[in-house]
């Protein structure tokens, strides 16, 4: 059998893919669970992503208000607006966020792999019996 890559971490599960004394339908089917928790996560994060997007903005947004009645010339608040601590614990947090989603995107990916190449061993074995 071909080498399964490992599943991304937080994904895995109970069954090992490699472990070929467990049938290739139940390891499908877990890579197929799998594959549901990690698109389930994808929204729950895509939509926190959404909303910590958002609070950097708005807080972005003010932060450059209070600076400009400061007197802050334009171009130096271009410069340190990403500096200033409020703005920049949102924007940790909203960075934070968008690597969460994007892991969970690629978690996906990964089972979709999994499951497929899972999927043509089974089809292999199907036809090998068919065969004798």
């Amino acid at each position: 059998m071909t080498k399964i890559p490992e599943p991304p971490d937080g994904y895995g599960g109970s069954i090992d893919f490699n472990d070929e004394s467990i049938p290739l339908h139940v390891r499908r089917n877990e890579a197929m669970r799998l594959l549901q928790v990690a698109e389930l996560a994808a929204k729950e994060r895509g939509i926190t992503w959404a909303r910590v997007e958002a609070e950097y903005y708005s807080t972005k947004a003010q932060d450059t208000f209070e600076l400009y009645e400061k007197g802050t010339p334009a171009t130096v608040i271009q410069q340190v607006i990403k500096g200033m601590p409020d703005t920049n614990a949102a924007l940790e947090r909203r960075l934070a966020e968008e690597i969460g989603y994007k892991n969970a995107v690629e978690a996906i990916q990964c089972f979709k792999l999994i499951v497929r190449i899972l999927e043509a061993d089974i089809e292999r074995e199907w036809n090998a019996q068919k065969r004798m």
